[in-house]
């Protein structure tokens, strides 16, 4: 069991977090790359999925297309239009080996600053912002609706014999 050392108190582990047979990435390709247009999980799934097919000893990933689409569970055009945006964004490098050969793929760690990343990537916290905006309106709309719709409690005037409350709306 460890601790923690502000508190003392006994630190929990999450029941679920592999020991083994896992593939480590940065929270930033969630937290921050996600915010740019255009990136999704698929995104993120292909950068895993490179990372976890990564060679150390020759320093690049080189899987297929058809084990790429596999793991992603898509098509086999799926990758290579994902790849394009994970390069754009300076997550890969993709070179290919020749017409009909495998192509290899530099993966290269993301930003994890925010303040760096939002100097690398300018226009994404005006959109980022913008989409923030609009998810608070809607749900400020939401919370007012809701308050319109709900009824107010009617008083309980009396218990009935099977033990239900009896409001004034059960007479009128």
């Amino acid at each position: 069991m460890t601790y923690n050392l502000n508190t003392g108190a006994q630190k929990r582990k999450k029941p679920f977090e592999p020991d083994l047979d896992f593939v480590k990435v940065h929270r930033a390709l969630y937290t921050l790359y996600t915010q740019i247009p255009g990136f999704t999980a698929d995104h993120v799934l292909m950068y895993i999925v490179l990372m976890d097919y990564y060679n150390t000893d020759y320093g690049y990933a080189f899987p297929t297309k058809w084990q790429l689409a596999l793991r992603m569970n898509c098509g086999e055009n799926k990758p290579s239009q994902t790849a394009r945006l994970l390069e754009s964004c300076g997550l890969i490098k993709v070179k290919s080996l020749g017409r009909g050969k495998n192509h290899v793929y530099y993966v290269y760690a993301p930003i994890t600053d925010p303040a760096k990343f939002y100097e690398r990537f300018p226009e994404v916290k005006a959109h980022y912002d913008g989409r923030e905006a609009a998810f608070e309106e809607r749900r400020a709309r939401h919370r007012a609706q809701d308050e319109e719709e709900r009824v107010p409690d009617e008083p309980i005037i009396g218990i009935a014999t099977d033990g239900t409350p009896i409001t004034s709306a059960d007479f009128f």
